[in-house]
């Protein structure tokens, strides 16, 4: 476990994303402490609403799912096949490395968040029980879209493709307007079926009145992936 933390924390688009995302971060508070002070804190709650979310996204997607697919691109993959056991147990724990990287790094940059806007502003007023709720949603999403993406990532033996495919997902989330959609349409399953809503902390808004239903859709779309990832990797014979 230890060896794929450090794989993880040692990609150096990781920290350039970080420094970046933080550094936008800074001058966005400026921007808003100048410019919209009776709205600072109403704006820095809503953090995750874009430039927190993307920033998760794209770090999810770039960083621990590429775990999966090191082993190809390393030429490790026959040294792991010619092992009789531990497989098995090296794909729970990149499972588990996705999960805690999506989750810690929401609460990461929620603190990160309220620490700049505290420190620019200098007179914290936020309600501090909405905030972490956000944050609690956007932890959820993210644990869940790094499940997802990293079964995908290991089902097609392939990072750009898991990449672009959930980054695709992602953003159609962002890009469909509430007004556009209707319960049960398609475009319904695609704005709120990939955790976007989640990620962007609206799901106790934009999911009220279906919150059971959406709960289950996300739980069963994590197990699909999980269980169809076993399949094929029985099908390959490398479980």
């Amino acid at each position: 476990m230890r060896y794929e933390i450090e794989r993880a924390l040692s990609f150096p688009p990781l920290w350039f994303v970080l420094i970046v995302s933080m550094g936008i971060r800074c001058i966005i508070a400026i921007y808003d402490r100048i410019y919209r002070l009776e709205s600072f804190w109403d704006l820095a709650t809503s953090y995750f609403d874009i430039i927190g979310s993307l920033t998760l996204i794209l770090l999810i997607l770039l960083v621990p799912i590429r775990l999966f697919t090191d082993d190809k691109y390393y030429f490790m993959e026959e040294i792991i096949l010619a092992a009789n056991k531990g497989r098995f147990i090296l794909m729970i724990r990149r499972y588990i490395i996705c999960l805690l990287f999506g989750f810690l790094m929401a609460i990461f940059f929620s603190v990160c968040n309220y620490i700049i806007s505290a420190i620019i502003s200098g007179s914290p007023t936020i309600n501090l029980t909405a905030y972490w709720q956000i944050t609690a949603q956007a932890a959820i999403g993210g644990a869940g879209l790094a499940i997802v993406a990293g079964a995908l990532c290991d089902i097609l033996r392939s990072h750009p493709a898991a990449l672009i495919i959930c980054g695709l997902f992602t953003l159609l989330g962002f890009m469909i307007r509430g007004s556009m959609v209707k319960p049960f349409d398609f475009l319904w399953f695609l704005k709120y079926g990939f955790f976007t809503a989640l990620l962007r902390g609206h799901a106790g808004v934009t999911w009220e009145g279906w919150v059971n239903f959406w709960s289950l859709w996300h739980i069963i779309l994590i197990s699909l992936f999980l269980l169809f990832n076993i399949y094929k990797r029985r099908e390959r014979r490398t479980l």
